[in-house]
């Protein structure tokens, strides 16, 4: 029934992507993967919510589900609307009276030989049978019946045994009242009743609004074949349509209900023959995979010399790759607060600066055969930053008193890097040149005199915002510098000037003996360029003194001899140039590289800056006539700053002092209409200056985004004595403000009182924006508190401001409170309000508080934006709730934009909701919105989830298309999707055309582990260590994996110890500090602690415990434990032997045995194999993950177990199973969700099991036995943890009661 363009997009997917020349011509096995969810959202996006079910996609998928598992789940059939309709309804047939006890058959008590079942305990429901004239409660039953009758007749289309449906029963209205009411296990139609015969398909729809886990009433499904075995449990939620064969092949059962549990159920019926039964219900087939043939990419080179930064959420990396000729000995290392230096006895080898934040003592590693030296510097206090250059007030004294300064580490490490690979990608394009003055030029190697300067360089004359970031940071660090300069008094030359910031030059000095002699930067004169501060960032982080390059500093141009400041990486070098400090470069042996930025005293500034500065008076400068008195009047009519300037020039021009009162109107109307700052500047100079006129030039500066301009401006006001005014105040705290300068700001604020300025809300409003910026949220609310307290009114920019604070800290709770305050005080909640109280909810996860906050936003009318949007849909991102974002954004179709589409599609990744994700982003596509990788990715990322490694190639050809740049993160989604689904020969291709990175080459060799391709696996890992990329247990485990699977356990044993034969010979594993006293320790040798963790304990609490212990020494898990389990616990500590133990549990080499008790019956004696796949179902916010077998999308998941003993205890039928469990890979939950998939779930787990006994409080599940191929011996050794008491004490109980029960 769906138009062709109605499901295009679907089967746009169904398309075979480009594969290389040998994967022509192969078959692509369909895509198809039912979900209701999915297509409903599909349609819901392109205006088809009602009617989703009816498409022809989501019949054939219907239809192909109900065939392949003989039932089917379809949320949302009815509109909301519709539900809450039909819910009243039957609510109301029930508090009438009108439902009755149920019997066993269509309502009516068996026979009398059958009587004994027909009580609570088998069926507790209540029911009545109606149809739409007996009705009268309203047209909701009526509505739903016309529905499922179309239904049911599009399904005869793809569901042969459909077309037999003749008609269908009344329908039943049904309430489970609580209190344990259950309806136990049966089946629908026993072939032998004769009002159950004709029963062909069972129809049930859940009508319970707020049902959530734990309330009960869940309809188990179990297996045709063996009814001890359980497939599916349906969580009975409202709107929710269950398809069921009504015969043999779906027993099923309804779990107890602890609260009222309304449904109504309809039976379609074949009055003409019964249902062949006889073949029962196949096993759905599984298609054979087909592989490209592309091979494995080549290898690198020998590698260079090089060092790489690596961040994590606790701390920075630096990796040194020293090249393998270097000698075996370890450099020195040398950390002072800002640079790291490495040396060795050569000398200096490498000085880089640190990264930004407060960072502890670094833990060196070096790795003698690989020549790879490591350092992790841990972050402290969360690696905040400090304040803005804390060397600031030694760099401005020793300005003052001598000219110059240095602050080292002026840029953070990884920022200072990229900045020299721009400044080197710039040269490397032909963008740097020497100049083409006489005194410039390259060395000249013919012996004659070579030119004074010999440099390459260039001004970089781009707009601010169009600068690469690192070099966009470097002059927002500079103008922040200048600031604080101009704060200071001892600095005169820099005090009153009106600064500007020059564009910045990129300069290379080239290793040939290049030098620049003897010179100023800046001389006085009407004909001098302007300059009065020079600061040069040196980008050299090899250089060594043989290198050269030294700046030296002269007091006169003739000395011979002065200061040599190194140009060390990060290090920044400032002086005053204004006829003072003449320097030289001296001869570079070895390329240097520099940033230069010059400040410029506007007032002297000549033609011979042009193209270095940015730019000179915009505005109006024609010469106008104009006389007479009425002159101020005029230019005081004008209504805007450039007709009013016009007739200012004439008087401007006369190169007088000019009256304030022609140059105040202008003044104003530059402030008010925020002309060019240059404008207000050049006329305060030209009058007699006032407070009044400076507060409007300050206020001009700031409000055009030239805060280094106020901030100047208002110094010069304190250098003239001046008096500052609460004004003045308003605009330096924006200034600082603008500036990111908080601490400064929040300094100004108390200084207040000092100047006998009274806080106003402007000023309390800037502070508490400044304290939101610095992270000092509690600051900003200790402000809010005071207004109060002096009775300053409170506006809606101050509560934005502290709102925003309480965002930044995710302190959503606050930030609501706040709000409520707003209400109180009757200020008016803006858009910027609420998005800022929307995005501290989305911080914290609180996705209903979110979209509680959206819908108060549309009752009272408050216009929506692209912010509170995107704050709204991230919320529900973060939390998972997929749907609601993606009817977010369906809602708010017009503010949409890429950022919005690129959460929604987050939160479908995170749901594996693969074909949503792709319809969103062909939605963006067609939205002419502009693209970046991001969303891409996310879908990519989905798909990975469920191994559709075809449509992820066609992602990636759209992206192409697009002219989008892959990511390294589309790299690692796209490998993975081909990993997942089984394609390692596709993910080998991709790996080569991406760059190195460590995920990409992790999922590559998981998809060569699971082919068994140990050959390929062990060149990936051969690669990566020639990229220097890090290589850890987990990697080498996929190659020795891949060696069992293929070769089997002895030859993956002599590989592992093959690969790790250079981790046996390193040092540098972690020592025990301490005897771990407290924790019941098994196993303690070098890189391993073998814990026993008792039940109830996370095992992330106890490893917390223990790294408290071991600091510095880092602890991690090897292979976790449920909070519920017991047992082996085994942590492996820093250093080579901790690869040693990783490397075993991910080659499934470590063998794991579990004791555990069982629902259920089997075989004693003998091992059986459960290879179910098992996919994880993260659930709702506030419920457990769960694991689920899935044969189509679920990971590998292999379970061998052997029943030891059967206990019958007491006169009871129930059979309990002591179970010895040996898990070959380790998927989460997997013994727990593999027996349970029997029919057999373990005693004690609430999660999995079907019911609780009062004998044992807790899982009974242990891991008793472990065994390890040992570290220093290299041989297995077995390893043991006792059976708690508890247990022992439930075995016991058992043993008793059955003995007791034989000998009776």
């Amino acid at each position: 029934m769906g138009t062709t363009a109605e499901t295009s997009f679907l089967r746009w997917q169904m398309q075979m992507p480009n594969l290389p020349p040998s994967e022509a011509g192969t078959k692509i096995r369909d895509l198809r993967v039912f979900s209701g969810k999915q297509l409903r959202m599909y349609y819901t996006v392109v205006g088809r919510e009602e009617w989703w079910w009816v498409m022809d996609d989501s019949i054939d998928a219907i239809g192909a589900q109900l065939e392949k598992q003989g039932y089917c789940i379809l949320d949302g059939f009815l509109t909301n609307e519709q539900v809450r309709q039909l819910r009243r309804e039957v609510r109301e047939c029930h508090s009438e009276g009108r439902l009755t006890g149920g019997g066993l058959v269509n309502g009516r008590l068996p026979s009398a030989d059958d009587a004994k079942y027909a009580d609570r305990a088998t069926r507790g429901d209540v029911i009545g049978w109606f149809d739409p004239e007996e009705w009268h409660h309203g047209k909701g039953l009526e509505s739903y019946l016309v529905k499922l009758g179309t239904l049911v007749q599009e399904l005869g289309r793809p569901v042969k045994d459909l077309k037999k449906v003749t008609s269908r029963s009344k329908a039943m209205a049904a309430c489970y009242p609580g209190h344990g009411a259950r309806y136990v296990k049966h089946v629908d139609n026993d072939e032998n009743h004769p009002l159950c015969r004709t029963r062909l398909l069972t129809a049930l729809i859940y009508l319970n609004e707020s049902w959530q886990q734990g309330d009960g009433g869940e309809l188990a499904i179990f297996d045709a074949n063996d009814p001890n075995i359980l497939r599916q449990t349906v969580a009975p939620q409202q709107n929710r349509l269950l398809l069921f064969w009504s015969d043999r092949r779906t027993p099923h059962e309804v779990l107890p209900s602890e609260k009222l549990r309304y449904s109504v159920t309809v039976w379609l019926l074949d009055n003409t023959k019964k249902v062949d039964l006889s073949a029962g219900y196949p096993e759905p087939e599984r298609s054979p995979r087909k592989l490209a043939t592309e091979s494995c990419p080549s290898s690198l080179g020998p590698s260079q010399v090089r060092y790489t930064w690596h961040l994590d959420d606790s701390s920075w990396t630096l990796e040194v790759q020293l090249p393998l000729s270097a000698p075996e000995t370890c450099p020195v290392l040398d950390v002072s607060e800002a640079q790291v230096r490495l040396s060795a006895e050569g000398g200096q080898i490498l000085c880089v600066p640190l990264p930004e934040g407060e960072m502890a003592a670094p833990v060196p590693k070096w790795l003698r055969k690989k020549r790879l030296l490591s350092m992790k510097f841990a972050k402290i206090n969360g690696g905040v930053a400090p304040a803005v250059f804390p060397s600031a007030p030694s760099f401005a004294a020793d300005l003052a008193e001598r000219g110059w300064a240095t602050i080292d580490g002026f840029l953070p490490g990884p920022v200072a890097d990229e900045l020299r690979r721009v400044v080197l990608e710039q040269k490397a394009a032909g963008k740097l040149c020497y100049g083409k003055n006489q005194h410039e030029g390259p060395v000249r190697e013919d012996g004659t005199k070579s030119p004074m300067k010999n440099d390459e360089y260039t001004f970089l004359e781009d707009p601010i915002g169009s600068l690469p970031s690192a070099l966009r940071q470097l002059t927002q660090r500079c103008n922040q510098l200048l600031a604080k300069l101009l704060v200071t008094d001892r600095l005169e030359k820099l005090q009153g000037k009106n600064l500007w910031q020059g564009h910045p030059m990129l300069a290379v000095y080239p290793g040939n003996g290049a030098a620049y002699g003897r010179h100023l930067d800046s001389t006085g004169g009407r004909r001098g360029n302007g300059r009065v501060l020079t600061l040069v960032l040196y980008l050299n982080p090899f250089w060594q003194p043989a290198h050269g390059g030294c700046l030296r500093l002269l007091e006169e141009l003739a000395d011979e001899s002065g200061p040599e400041i190194e140009p060390l990486h990060g290090r920044l070098v400032g002086f005053l140039c204004e006829d003072q400090n003449p320097h030289e470069v001296l001869p570079c042996w070895s390329e240097r590289v520099a940033v230069t930025i010059w400040y410029y005293d506007a007032d002297r500034l000549t033609e011979r800056c042009e193209g270095e500065i940015s730019g000179v008076f915009e505005g109006g400068c024609l010469a106008v006539s104009m006389a007479g008195a009425d002159l101020a009047e005029q230019i005081r009519s004008k209504g805007s700053w450039k007709a009013a300037l016009q007739l200012l020039v004439p008087e401007l021009q006369k190169r007088q002092p000019v009256d304030l009162r022609l140059v105040g109107p202008v003044l104003s109307a530059c402030t008010r209409q925020a002309a060019p700052w240059p404008i207000a500047l050049a006329l305060l100079e030209a009058s007699k200056p006032g407070p009044i006129a400076y507060n409007s030039v300050a206020n001009a500066c700031e409000r055009s985004g030239h805060w280094q301009q106020a901030l100047a401006v208002l110094a010069r006001m304190g250098s003239i004595r001046l008096e500052l005014d609460s004004f003045s105040f308003c605009t330096q705290m924006c200034s600082l403000a603008a500036g990111q300068l908080w601490s400064e700001a929040l300094q100004l604020e108390r200084r207040l009182m000092e100047h006998g300025v009274e806080p106003n809300t402007i000023i309390c409003s800037a502070a508490i924006n400044a304290c939101a910026k610095a992270g000092q949220w509690r600051c900003g609310l200790q402000l809010l508190g005071t207004m109060v307290v002096q009775e300053i009114p409170r506006s809606t920019v101050t509560f934005s401001s502290a709102i925003s604070a309480c965002a930044r800290a995710g302190a959503w709770t606050v930030a609501l409170s706040l709000l409520g305050d707003m209400r109180k005080d009757q200020v008016v909640a803006d858009t910027i309000v609420f998005s800022a109280a929307m995005s501290a909810c989305e911080k914290a996860g609180q996705w209903t508080a979110a979209l509680d906050l959206f819908s108060q936003m549309q009752t009272l009318a408050v216009q929506l934006d692209t912010v509170s949007v995107s704050a709204v849909i991230s919320a529900c991102e973060k939390a998972a709730e997929w749907e609601a974002a993606v009817h977010l954004l369906s809602q708010a179709d017009d503010l949409a934009a890429t950022v919005t589409f690129s959460a929604a599609i987050s939160a479908c990744e995170k749901a594996a909701e693969w074909r949503v994700a792709c319809a969103l982003l062909q939605q963006l596509r067609m939205a002419a919105l502009q693209l970046d990788a991001f969303p891409f990715s996310a879908a990519i990322a989905a798909c990975a989830k469920v191994g559709q490694w075809q449509v992820s190639l066609r992602i990636l050809q759209q992206m192409t298309s697009h002219q989008v740049l892959a990511d390294a993160a589309t790299g690692s989604a796209m490998i993975s999707a081909c990993s997942n689904g089984g394609e390692w020969r596709w993910a080998l291709h991709l790996l080569g055309a991406c760059p190195p990175d460590v995920f990409a080459h992790s999922a590559a060799l998981s998809a060569c582990e699971a082919a068994g391709k140990w050959q390929h696996a062990l060149q990936l890992l051969s690669l990566m260590v020639q990229q220097t990329l890090p290589v850890d247990g987990i990697s080498v485990g996929a190659v020795v994996g891949a060696v069992q699977r293929t070769l089997g356990e002895p030859a993956a044993v002599e590989q592992l110890k093959a690969i790790c034969k250079g981790w046996l010979d390193a040092s540098g594993d972690a020592k025990l500090m301490e005897e771990l006293s407290g924790l019941e320790v098994i196993l303690q040798v070098e890189g391993l602690v073998l814990l026993n963790k008792a039940s109830g304990v996370l095992t992330e609490d106890l490893l917390a415990t223990l790294q408290q212990r071991l600091e510095p020494c880092h602890a991690t898990c090897i292979s976790r434990l449920d909070a519920g389990t017991s047992g082996l616990l085994p942590v492996a500590l820093e250093g080579p032997s901790s690869r040693w133990f990783k490397a075993q549990f991910a080659g499934r080499l470590a063998k794991k045995q579990y004791l555990c008790l069982c629902h259920g019956s089997g075989v004693v004696g003998s091992e059986q194999l459960i290879a179910s796949p098992l996919r994880v179902d993260d659930g709702a916010p506030g419920f457990a993950a769960r694991a689920l077998v899935d044969e189509e999308h679920g990971r590998e998941a292999v379970t061998v177990y052997k029943v030891l003993k059967q206990y019958r205890p007491g006169r009871t039928r129930t059979v309990y199973s002591l179970v010895e469990a040996k898990p070959k890979t380790g998927r989460m939950h997997q013994i727990r969700a593999h027996m349970a998939s029997l029919g057999c779930p373990l005693v004690g787990d609430r999660q999995y099991g079907l019911q609780r006994v009062a004998w044992c409080q807790r899982l009974f599940l242990h891991c008793l036995r472990l065994e390890l191929l040992d570290w220093s011996s290299e041989e297995f050794i077995s390893l043991e943890a006792a059976l708690p008491v508890e247990l022992a004490a439930v075995l016991e109980m058992l043993e008793r009661s059955e003995a007791a029960f034989q000998e009776h």
